[in-house]
């Protein structure tokens, strides 16, 4: 040890290697502070590795963020689907750029094919018979018939004075003038439509049903626009700061805000490599994906909340007795919560994990995969930055205020002194900070031999006991 590094406080009974009893009884001395600069470092370096991923690979964005055309079909029996196979029989339809992939389960494979938003012709005939009859778009029914043709069905409202030759004539706007449009007494008018080819949307499904071994209807066609898809990211957004806001207001007035910094800084550091994880593994970002998140983030602010509780707990004792300094504070107040932090986060980590690995890879439960990986993946940065981040960053913040700091200059001088008269070196107070020792000039200006130490112990004084009366 060097004279001008103060030893670390010991816990009594722990100057060997720590034990599992030592961990559960709460007698552990890590050195959590002590070695910031490498948890710093790591952080870093998973940061700068996040955002590399990030701007390198991108998001790997779901339909209802990006916008776009989904098929889904569960292959019949004895089918091996394969990516390389389906890309290969959707390239002539033109949909060779298009996101393949296979999704495993305790059933038979499913194929899942997105697109860009593909505009549907069907939609252009259904918009136009609602437009004539004043009905929502939902209400038109579109049917195939076997000869090549379509029909348009849809109930008229009680009030509507739209006729069959309105209707007609709207078809025949968008360019269908062999519409034929008849209403019966019911209110019910149909449209009979003459040769309507197939649309992107059915070609792709069919090849896929052709492919699966499987009906044509047994394809699930999901379109989202990219309108949609903005209003979701805004949205998503919006909950992510209105959560920082939260965050800081309450954990301002519950401790102060130097703490509420460090809570934030940890947080945006949780999030930044969570995302860096996803653009990484190219794993999907779904609604479900930002709902976890905002879970983690709710963990991670408990698990730092725990932490600063029992700071701010130890920082009373440390005001009144000034017997150590705030970063060894800080560290004994991690080592008295480190059984309960680990305890967290293992029994929330394992429900997440049984729902990944027997839900999702078991199961097949492909859509709990989504909000497991993020509740994994948060849950461990969580756990991480609330000991390694956040309370590193307030240690070194509030050691730099004037009472914390007096603290750490008088256990520098004190420790000094201690080493002083362990070695016979005087020690003179050239400056507020700076405790240098000197030996008498004893060899004209030129440094002397370094002191030896003492080897025999100066015997204890004994006290003398009073006599009795």
């Amino acid at each position: 040890m060097t004279a001008t590094q103060a030893p670390s406080p010991q816990i009594p009974g722990v100057d060997r290697r720590h034990t599992f009893a030592d961990l559960y009884h709460e007698r552990t001395n890590y050195q959590f502070i002590k070695h910031s600069r490498r948890w710093c470092i790591l952080s870093a370096v998973m940061i700068l590795v996040s955002l590399v991923a990030f701007f390198v690979r991108d998001l790997n964005l779901g339909i209802d963020f990006e916008g776009g055309t989904a098929w889904i079909v569960e292959v019949d029996d004895g089918v091996d689907a394969s990516v390389s196979e389906v890309r290969d029989l959707l390239e002539p339809l033109g949909f060779a750029d298009s996101k393949i992939s296979t999704l495993s389960g305790t059933g038979n494979e499913q194929i899942r094919v997105q697109a860009e938003v593909l505009e549907d012709p069907i939609q252009e005939l259904q918009r136009a018979v609602a437009d004539a009859t004043g009905t929502e778009l939902a209400d038109v029914q579109y049917d195939r018939t076997g000869d090549g043709g379509a029909t348009l069905v849809v109930a008229l409202p009680a009030d509507s004075e739209a006729t069959a030759d309105v209707i007609t004539a709207a078809l025949v706007e968008v360019g269908h003038p062999d519409a034929e449009t008849t209403i019966g007494e019911d209110q019910r008018a149909v449209v009979v439509l003459g040769d309507v080819p197939d649309t992107p949307l059915q070609q792709v499904a069919a090849a896929l049903a052709e492919y699966a071994g499987v009906d044509v209807d047994a394809v699930s066609i999901t379109t989202v626009g990219p309108t949609w898809g903005e209003r979701v990211t805004r949205k998503a957004i919006q909950a992510t700061l209105a959560f920082f806001l939260l965050l800081a207001a309450y954990l301002s007035f519950r401790f102060q805000w130097k703490m509420a910094f460090s809570s934030i800084v940890a947080v945006v550091h949780d999030i930044i490599i969570s995302i860096g994880v996803y653009a990484l593994f190219q794993f999907e970002v779904t609604p479900a994906t930002v709902t976890a998140f905002l879970t983690i983030l709710g963990f991670s602010l408990y698990d730092t909340v725990v932490v600063f509780d029992k700071v701010t707990e130890n920082e009373r004792t440390l005001l009144a007795t000034g017997r150590s300094t705030y970063p060894e504070m800080v560290n004994t107040s991690l080592n008295n919560v480190l059984m309960r932090s680990l305890s967290t986060s293992l029994v929330a980590l394992l429900p997440v994990l049984s729902l990944l690995v027997v839900g999702s890879w078991i199961m097949g439960a492909t859509a709990l995969e989504e909000f497991a990986i993020a509740l994994a993946v948060g849950l461990a940065i969580g756990s991480y930055s609330s000991i390694f981040v956040a309370a590193p960053l307030l240690a070194w913040w509030k050691n730099r205020e004037p009472r914390f700091a007096a603290l750490q200059d008088r256990r520098q001088r004190t420790t000094l002194a201690a080493s002083s008269a362990a070695t016979g070196v005087p020690v003179v107070d050239v400056g507020d900070d700076v405790i240098e020792s000197e030996r008498p000039d004893k060899y004209g200006g030129v440094p002397g031999p370094p002191a030896v130490p003492r080897t025999t112990t100066p015997r204890p004084r004994q006290q003398r006991r009073r006599k009795r009366k």
